[in-house]
């Protein structure tokens, strides 16, 4: 239950801090993201998408510790790998020493920084596509493009 309740709280948090940065952009920068054309959307898409997997890339370290009760083991250059302690008490000495060896050079690599990356990317085409595919289909059901408002209260005034 502790879990389910730190995974809703960090969500309902990064969720309030990207409105709060979405707040910033629109009122300090003049950048209007509420139906302001594509270039605006994918603004809002960039920094919903970005900002959700940056602000887990922060906070993997603390949700580890807290949530899954995993033992943290430092590197060098003060980056961590985590073990749940299922693994430890599973497995023997040797195989979790070959688990660690094979943690190893993702660590090197940077592979969290890479993977947070493409899932800011993959996250923002998939919310561009979504809002995108949505406007379609609301334009298409309920036939409120703005050019045809216009339109029909162009004829309205001239008819009536």
């Amino acid at each position: 239950m502790k879990r389910i309740f730190l995974v809703i709280v960090t969500n309902l948090s990064v969720l309030a801090l990207l409105s709060v940065v979405n707040f910033i952009i629109e009122r300090v920068f003049g950048v209007h993201l509420a139906g302001g054309g594509l270039g605006s959307l994918l603004v809002f898409t960039a920094v919903f998408g970005f900002g959700g997997s940056l602000i887990s890339l922060a906070l993997w370290q603390w949700r580890a510790k807290r949530m899954q009760g995993v033992h943290l083991i430092a590197a060098p250059q003060s980056d961590l790998v985590a073990v749940s302690t299922g693994l430890l008490r599973s497995m023997s000495r040797s195989q979790a020493d070959a688990v660690l060896r094979h943690e190893i050079p993702h660590v090197a690599n940077g592979d969290m920084v890479t993977l947070a990356s493409l899932q800011g990317m993959l996250n923002t085409f998939v919310i561009l596509l979504a809002r995108t595919i949505g406007s379609f289909v609301d334009r298409a059901l309920f036939m409120s493009h703005p050019r045809l408002d216009e339109r029909i209260a162009a004829l309205q005034s001239r008819i009536g």
